[in-house]
């Protein structure tokens, strides 16, 4: 069972014969209505980092924040760091926060309430950028050369960036695009079948 094209196609990829797959959707999201969120008139974006406790990564999280801190003075934004509910390393990433630009979030906010405060995020390799897009909210993944083969979302690039130069670019490209909306809707219809519920249901009444 496949929550998505996406999902199927990688599955396909790597071995899997297409016939035994079913792309039903997200099993965690039946029930749910899916909301597009809007974006708030401030100039907040967010900064999603990835959990863990290795060395490597938790770096990764903290050039993040450095990245953050440049695109904030450029740009005019101030940021919110979300930590991956994993993620204990606060302390380590203080030091590297330009508290000018930055506002403190509520750890107990969850990725919707989180996402409603900000016009769009910064991501390391997690599956927030997928949850994301899902909302309809705009995502870069921050995927540094070393990170490529494990790649949450290897085969999309959309959104992707290595360094702050490319996260500066595709910023300043994507926010003049008219059809931005629609290219992160179709993004979002790949990464996420839409009739979840339905095809559950049809699926365990035997007819899918």
């Amino acid at each position: 069972m496949a929550w998505g094209n996406y999902t199927r196609d990688m599955a396909i990829r790597y071995g899997m014969d297409r016939d035994k797959i079913k792309v039903l959707g997200p099993i965690n999201r039946i029930g749910e209505k899916q909301k597009h969120l809007k974006n708030p008139d401030e100039k907040v974006f967010g900064v999603l980092t990835r959990g863990t406790d290795e060395k490597q990564y938790i770096n990764e999280n903290i050039e993040m924040i450095r990245m953050a801190n440049v695109f904030a003075k450029k740009y005019g934004y101030k940021y919110i760091l979300r930590l991956h509910p994993s993620d204990v390393h606060f302390r380590d990433y203080a030091k590297y926060i330009d508290k000018s630009s930055y506002i403190a979030g509520n750890r107990k906010d969850s990725l919707v309430d989180f996402l409603e405060k900000v016009q769009f995020s910064i991501c390391a390799n997690t599956s927030a950028y997928a949850e994301s897009l899902y909302y309809r909210k705009m995502c870069y993944r921050y995927i540094p050369k070393s990170e490529e083969k494990i790649d949450v979302c290897k085969g999309i690039n959309f959104g992707k960036v290595r360094n702050l130069e490319q996260l500066e670019r595709k910023f300043d490209r994507d926010k003049n695009k008219k059809n931005i909306e629609k290219i992160m809707e179709g993004v979002s219809d790949y990464l996420f079948e839409k009739h979840a519920e339905e095809n559950y249901r049809n699926f365990f009444m035997g007819s899918v």
